[in-house]
């Protein structure tokens, strides 16, 4: 059985996960974030207990998912929400994907975004973190819509460059 601290340990270390599964079906940061929370709080507070790693991930992950459909079920506004269907299947390929590899990824994209100017990195942070349009960030930043579709293509190419990049030379040490 597992005691909290390990409970604590197994899903903190599954933290990117669980939160880009919430993320994937909710659309945005700070409910995901809730979703993950509220998953941490439910775990530890279980009475049945886990008797493994396996069995708990197994379990949050299924709450999380439940918990992020309750919300969008919710909402007025059912905005581009995931079908279940591509839940499962997405919830799947969670489960089997090698986290040292994502780690390395989301290590490679930190890099790479830190690497764009500021004025970059604010027109990503309200498109993707915020999950503005392109029309709302222009609106936001008050530019034409034209000119943040036109920032958004030569930031993504800046990241393809620094990713492939950053790749090259990892392949080159290895």
């Amino acid at each position: 059985m597992l005691n909290q601290q390990e409970i604590l340990n197994t899903l903190l270390q599954e933290r990117n996960r669980l939160f880009t599964f919430a993320w994937s079906i909710v659309k945005n940061v700070h409910t995901a974030e809730d979703v993950y929370q509220e998953t941490m709080i439910k775990s530890m507070n279980s009475k049945n207990g886990f008797e493994n790693e396996a069995q708990l991930l197994g379990w949050a992950r299924t709450v999380t998912r439940n918990r992020c459909f309750d919300i969008v079920y919710k909402e007025k506004n059912r905005r581009n929400i995931l079908e279940e269907s591509v839940a499962d299947l997405l919830q799947k390929d969670l489960e089997e994907r090698d986290m040292d590899k994502e780690e390395k990824n989301i290590s490679v994209l930190k890099d790479c975004l830190g690497s764009l100017t500021d004025n970059s990195r604010e027109i990503i942070k309200l498109r993707y973190f915020h999950s503005m349009q392109a029309k709302m960030v222009a609106e936001k930043l008050n530019r034409k819509p034209d000119a943040v579709y036109k920032s958004l293509q030569r930031i993504y190419q800046k990241l393809r460059e620094c990713i492939s990049s950053k790749r090259l030379n990892e392949g080159a040490q290895a």
